[in-house]
């Protein structure tokens, strides 16, 4: 018989799934935006599993001399392998991402649900506190924001470490727990570098929870220390710690008093957001502290009263919260001081661990209204508290959806912050021109960085047909970054549209050589092979990219096309085999279909045409294009038919409404 202590913490888990659902409901079908594009889209790397050792390299423009011509930011391997699973298993359906995510984070939530017991054996407690973390506006990115998969999966690895750990205090013989914690505390550390704070959160419980097993705890944290110390100096030496951080600080244009003051200004106002959260937005970009220091170490000062209230009145729950919030906060200080150029910089998803502290304390005052007001009373209070945070991560959740409006309202925040302007101006370069060069031209450092805005307002010029100017501003953005692979291969297809072919030739084989894994210099060298129709080249070149990239359309399109202007039956009957089983785009299936049409293999376009219209029965074009094909076949009655059904699907079109009435003229006449 299944007992009461199951039952309650099985239904627990269940309504912490449902409220996960019901909250984040809305947000599965966002588009990809920010850095979803670079990290899932135009990264090949991850588009293949035979490159995921790749992203254990690190420092890869110094291993294996790809592009990049400084020191790697960060190292964090799973930022990479977990979008480079999904890639494998949705493609760009970000419906697939985004459940991915939910599922990570209601792994992540279970996990600290069932930390909490473990520490506190509270059930009540470990629910509210998993109940306020999963509807909570500040927990908003795990699910809306495709590439922090990573942060679901570091906060799930750490608290199964935590697990481990202590229940490695626990044991007479703890070697196989502390094994396993240190495996997953490793795991975590490949998620992103502020897992480094671990090993203090550990000695925080250790100290405030654990401390009759004070001694043993040394022996069972020494091969955290021992890790970390690893890390540590792994990182100094690889992937830019040093630089990009201990630099900065050291050479930062504050002085101690002034960074430590801005550190306590970022602190209070992340700590704010847990009470009011308009503002929640990536990145927090504030200026730097310069006068009345004293304000905020007044501020900071009045901690130590609430600290040792909760330690008189032994409230161990409070003072462990406060205490793993207040160290987990300690790798934000060297975060915030990264982009000085901007100003204090700070990043919510920082704290996505040690934010738990503070969750702990507001569970830990609904558990003592519980046994005040009663059971029925903070039911109907948290639900309140819940329903209220989770209508407002429903409104964040919408402007997560529509990349213009989320950079809108980030830089209404962060109006100085050039990551924010350009991102923005990219999304604005088709419909607002004006107000995106505007932006662009604000955005501008005058730093390395400033190649990527040149590029884009290269593309901009090139739209305008100024081919001067694009070259121009590609030229500049190579002043900038020489090795950009984007601005040598935009470079060279502006000296192929102007005609210069060998100078176009020299910057596609540029760009290849500072990244081999990079597809579009291919398809542009393809271009200029086609037009001397070698088709061998042309194959060799798709096949370069398919090796790279095994579902890259354009260049399975291209690899047809090659096979069949070779005229290789049998290999062009082996392609349309391998593609008719894969999941791809109605668009590709489209274009293959019309490739075949006008080709003396005409007879494969019509499964072509089918396979369209499964995955996407909603497009005029592709009734459009099929009713072409069998009129071009003498079946007119046929074609009006599809055409017919084109338009029921989509009213709007006019060029089938045409062509029905053409065929019913043609008809007439005869």
């Amino acid at each position: 018989m299944i007992s009461e202590f199951f039952k309650s913490t099985l239904l627990q888990i269940i309504l912490l799934f449902v409220v996960l659902c019901a909250t984040y409901s809305n947000s599965l079908h966002n588009d990809f935006m920010i850095d979803d594009h670079g990290l899932i889209l135009q990264d090949t790397k991850i588009h293949n599993l035979k490159n995921i050792y790749y992203q254990f390299i690190p420092d890869l423009y110094k291993t294996l001399q790809l592009e990049g011509q400084e020191q790697s930011f960060y190292y964090r391997p799973f930022a990479h392998v977990l979008p480079m699973i999904c890639y494998i298993w949705f493609g760009e359906n970000v419906f697939g991402y985004h459940v991915f995510n939910l599922v990570l984070f209601y792994l992540a939530i279970l996990a600290l649900y069932f930390l909490i017991v473990r520490l506190f054996g509270s059930r009540e407690l470990a629910f509210f506190t998993g109940l306020l973390y999963a509807v909570h506006p500040l927990n908003g990115m795990f699910v809306n924001y495709i590439t922090a998969s990573v942060f679901g999966f570091q906060v799930l690895v750490l608290s199964i470490s935590f697990l481990l750990f202590l229940k490695a205090l626990d044991q007479q013989r703890p070697f196989l727990m502390s094994i396993g914690g240190l495996f997953f505390y490793i795991l975590g550390l490949l998620c992103h570098e502020v897992s480094f704070v671990f090993l203090l959160l550990l000695v925080v419980t250790v100290i405030l929870l654990k401390r009759s097993l004070f001694k043993k705890s040394i022996s069972v944290l020494l091969p955290y220390v021992i890790i970390s110390v690893f890390y540590f100096v792994f990182r100094l030496n690889f992937a830019g710690l040093r630089e990009n951080v201990f630099d900065k600080v050291q050479y930062a244009p504050l002085n101690i008093v002034e960074l430590v003051t801005s550190n306590i200004k970022i602190f209070f106002w992340y700590l704010s957001k847990f009470f009011y959260f308009d503002g929640i937005v990536l990145k927090i970009v504030t200026e730097p502290v310069r006068d009345h220091f004293w304000l905020w170490f007044a501020a900071a000062i009045l901690i130590i009263p609430v600290a040792v209230y909760w330690y008189k009145k032994k409230d161990v729950v409070k003072l462990w919260g406060l205490g793993f919030f207040i160290v987990g906060f300690a790798p934000s200080c060297l975060g915030t001081s990264f982009e000085l150029r901007y100003g204090v910089v700070f990043e919510p998803h920082w704290m996505f661990y040690p934010s738990l502290g503070m969750f702990v304390i507001l569970a830990s005052f609904l558990v003592q209204f519980q046994k005040r007001i009663g059971q029925v009373t903070v039911i109907v209070l948290a639900t309140l508290i819940a329903a209220n945070m989770m209508v407002f991560t429903r409104h964040l959740n919408k402007i997560w959806g529509d990349e213009i409006q989320y950079c809108r309202y980030w830089l209404k925040y962060s109006p100085e912050y050039n990551g924010a302007q350009f991102f923005l101006a990219a999304q604005l370069m088709d419909e607002y021109p004006e107000e995106a060069r505007e932006l662009y031209h604000k955005a501008l450092a005058g730093d390395q960085y400033d190649w990527g805005i040149y590029s884009n307002l290269a593309l901009m010029a090139k739209a305008d047909g100024n081919r001067e100017e694009e070259i121009k501003y590609l030229e500049k953005a190579l002043e900038f970054y020489p090795r950009s692979v984007i601005a040598n291969n935009n470079l060279g297809a502006a000296y192929l549209d102007k005609g210069d072919s060998d100078t176009a030739m020299e910057y596609f084989q540029k760009a290849i050589e500072y990244n081999p894994y990079t597809l579009e210099p291919r398809l542009n060298m393809a271009r200029i092979y086609e037009k001397q129709e070698n088709y061998e080249k042309n194959l060799e070149l798709y096949e370069e990219n398919l090796a790279i990239s095994p579902r890259h359309e354009r260049s399975l399109l291209g690899k047809m096309q090659s096979l069949v202007k070779l005229q290789r039956q049998e290999d062009v009957m082996f392609l349309v085999s391998d593609v008719m089983g894969k999941n791809l785009s109605a668009d590709f299936y489209l274009k293959a279909a019309v490739l075949f049409a006008e080709s003396p293999y005409f007879n494969l376009s019509l499964p072509f045409f089918q396979k369209a219209l499964e995955i996407d029965g909603q497009k005029g074009i592709i009734y459009e294009e099929l009713g072409r094909f069998l009129a071009n076949m003498n079946k007119l009655e046929e074609a009006v038919v599809i055409w017919q059904e084109g338009a029921k699907v989509d009213p709007e079109n006019e060029t089938l409404k045409t062509l029905i009435e053409e065929v019913h003229a043609l008809q007439k006449q005869q």
